[in-house]
């Protein structure tokens, strides 16, 4: 029998089979139905990019079919030799949202703007490569600042966040003494802040300030391993300058913060403002509103309110310059100082700012802070932006290049910036800094989470240090702590930082058993010595979660007489 005609058989046979099964009674359409499969879905496949070139650092939003929600990475390539690999940031039916990475060109070894193809992966199979172009990022002139400026700006809203951090671990620690874990992992993570993560990004200014108010200081850091010198100078302090920028603009232009600013700014200058550009306009104000500890956390609070979005930018950002630091020769980028500082100190402030879990100052003194709701979107950002941000830096952390090279020059070299990356990858490399996003995780899934977000009270005032830096200033630590007639108790002791023009706010724990509010001393102290710069009694018996209060100001001088001579604790109060 020739093939067709074995073919023509077997079709008759089964059509047969068929129609006997369904109207002859040789079959039951319960079993039929359970022995049949679906047919396996298409391969996942990119229908189309929501923009066909983009910033670097930024979330692209890929249209797909097919497919199914495992997980996904993506390659950027081309002919050059330039190829990155990544997860993506989500996966959806219909969408995948992936990082977009630097383009670091192979031959210059300098940031540029590239052709690539995109490939996603998932499952083992490998989509179509679809044609995108990475943009270089954009020069000082676009934002209207000078060497320096943004990045002294940033560390400083890094510092405002992890004094808000230390504060929030207190708090918890304090208002959740029942809870023997919560209580253990928050005094953890308050030791870690207090201790080292504060002070280290104070002292890691005394780099970027210099260097931006000199342009010709250099730091040198050692060599590499190669035998390549490498250092901090203005070529760095300019990188870190611009790849801070796109975050900052990609996170805060549109948010109501920003907005009611740069309105009131515009009301204020009047024809002055529009002497520069919307981008210009829009970016002072951000680096305005970084640097004020209100409005930074006002600005979390915008961040709450658009939990989706913020995350997706938040970790585009973080996995983007992750990207980079992974790919192979990364140590040759002429700018490589630059990033390992910035993947070190940007990231950790934007995986602090998406760990917040408790309600803002700027919250509690408006209606509706306290409800059920609200306190579920609290829990609600922290299990999943949080707890992405913090593996995310977790994996950043762990791809800086050249790391035993750094740590090596760290044991030799005295610079404040250096010994301040190797910190923060230590703390990464040992889990300690992946805790403190723990402790607020277990946090806000106790039980007891919502009673404590609903016994909060403000407390906020001003203090002025005279300090003889200027703006290279250290930021003033503020501790609220419980001094009865004797003697003062460490069992009730919360800080915060000061912002650039003295302001602070202290979020403290109410109702608390054997507390004496009536007898409370401020304390103005400086994070790299611990010395006390002024104090102040006050009497909290009228804090409630309603009002603000506010308590007298403070004054006090600091002076650092050996500022320019690193001795490894710069700026400080000698």
């Amino acid at each position: 029998m020739s093939v067709s005609s074995r073919n023509a058989l077997y079709a008759t046979l089964v059509l047969a089979y068929v129609i006997c099964t369904s109207s002859c009674g040789g079959g039951s359409s319960t079993t039929s139905s359970s022995t049949t499969n679906p047919p396996p879905p298409n391969a996942l496949a990119v229908t189309a990019l929501a923009t066909t070139s983009s910033n670097p650092l930024a979330p692209l939003v890929i249209k797909t079919s097919g497919g199914n929600t495992d997980p996904v990475t993506v390659n950027f390539s081309n002919s050059a030799g330039f190829s990155v690999t990544s997860s993506a940031i989500s996966v959806t039916s219909g969408s995948v949202t992936v990082p977009v990475p630097l383009y670091i060109d192979p031959n210059s070894k300098t940031t540029a703007s590239g052709g690539v193809s995109i490939v996603l992966t998932q499952d083992g199979k490998s989509t179509a490569p679809t044609n995108f172009t990475i943009e270089d990022l954009p020069p000082q002139s676009t934002y209207g600042t000078q060497v320096g400026q943004i990045t002294h700006a940033f560390v400083i809203f890094e510092q405002i966040l992890l004094g808000e951090n230390l504060d929030e671990m207190q708090t918890l620690n304090i208002a959740m003494a029942s809870n023997s874990k919560v209580v253990g992992e928050t005094g953890n993570a308050a030791h870690t802040l207090y201790s080292s993560l504060i002070p280290g990004v104070n002292n890691a200014r005394n780099d970027i300030d210099q260097v931006m108010l000199n342009n010709s200081m250099v730091f040198p850091w050692g060599t590499l391993s190669n035998g390549t010198p490498i250092q901090f100078d203005a070529k760095q302090l300019d990188f870190m300058d611009r790849i801070a920028a796109l975050y900052l603009t990609q996170q805060f232009s549109t948010t109501p913060t920003v907005a009611r600013m740069r309105m009131h700014t515009n009301a204020r200058q009047g024809k002055r403002a529009s002497s520069k550009s919307t981008t210009q306009n829009t970016f002072q104000t951000i680096l305005s509103a970084i640097t004020s500890g209100n409005a930074v956390y006002q600005l979390t609070e915008d961040l709450r309110n658009s939990p989706t979005s913020s995350a997706s930018t938040g970790l585009a950002f973080v996995d983007g310059l992750q990207m980079t630091a992974a790919s192979q020769g990364a140590e040759q980028f002429s700018s490589y100082v630059g990033m390992v500082s910035g993947l070190a100190h940007f990231t950790e402030a934007v995986n602090t700012q998406l760990n917040l879990i408790l309600p803002t100052a700027a919250c509690l003194a408006s209606p509706g802070c306290d409800s059920a709701a609200y306190i579920d979107q609290l829990a609600s950002d922290e299990t999943n932006a949080g707890v992405n941000a913090a593996a995310a830096v977790a994996a950043a952390m762990s791809n800086i290049p050249g790391i035993l090279d750094l740590q090596s020059n760290a044991a030799t070299v005295v610079d404040e910036l250096l010994n301040s990356v190797v910190n923060i990858y230590n703390l990464a490399h040992s889990g300690t800094l992946q805790n403190i996003s723990s402790a607020a995780l277990d946090a806000v899934s106790s039980s007891s989470f919502g009673t404590v977000a609903n016994k909060l009270g403000v407390m906020n005032s001003n203090v002025a240090i005279t300090n003889n830096l200027g703006v290279a200033a250290s930021l003033t630590g503020v501790q609220l702590q419980q001094c009865p007639p004797t003697s003062c108790t460490t069992s009730f002791n919360v800080t915060n930082v000061a912002d650039t023009g003295g302001s602070y706010q202290l979020v403290i724990p109410l109702d608390i058993s054997g507390a004496s509010y009536g007898t409370m001393d401020v304390v103005a102290f400086d994070f790299a010595t611990n010395t006390g710069l002024a104090t102040e009694t006050v009497d909290l018996t009228g804090l409630n979660p309603n009002s603000t209060v506010q308590v007298p100001p403070m004054s006090g001088v600091c002076n650092d007489t050996d500022y320019g001579a690193p001795d490894g604790d710069d700026p400080d109060c000698d």
